[in-house]
């Protein structure tokens, strides 16, 4: 069984230190709509939910963590999840939790979702041209924006 305070806490940690570290160069998505840039954490509109994602990479070793927070909007804590992986580097890391998060919100059937990351390579090729993002990366991107 999880224990849902302990990641509540790790997914929490998680996105703080990403909002530390961004210094505003944070992005969201309107599921379904687009990705655009975001200066700093805010509530969603009322009936929404956000979800923040972030990636860590070690290059040493390959090993990645993701996680990924889920809040209403009165910032209230929804859900949470997080798990690792092997990746090449930091934009495939990113680009791994930001399609776990997509495949989830459809597994979820969640409505009105904005997703919230910090790589700002990974929000524009989902909104963007797939091919403007690393090849080995392409269909990772293409798959979220199947998903969108």
């Amino acid at each position: 069984m999880v224990n849902i305070s302990l990641l509540e806490k790790l997914a929490w940690r998680l996105v703080n230190e990403e909002q530390a570290m961004c210094s505003g160069t944070q992005h969201k998505s309107h599921i379904r709509n687009c990705i655009a840039p975001a200066e700093s954490w805010k509530k969603p509109p009322e009936n929404w939910l956000k979800i923040n994602i972030d990636a860590s990479f070690y290059s040493q070793n390959s090993n990645a963590g993701f996680a990924l927070i889920v809040r209403d909007h009165a910032g209230i804590f929804v859900a949470a999840m997080a798990y690792s992986a092997r990746a090449r580097d930091v934009n495939q890391a990113e680009s791994l939790i930001l399609l776990k998060a997509l495949q989830w919100i459809n597994l979820m059937k969640y409505q009105n979702v904005i997703v919230e990351g910090d790589n700002r390579s990974v929000v524009n090729c989902c909104n963007g041209r797939v091919e403007d993002f690393q090849w080995e990366d392409q269909n990772i991107i293409s798959d979220c924006q199947k998903i969108l």
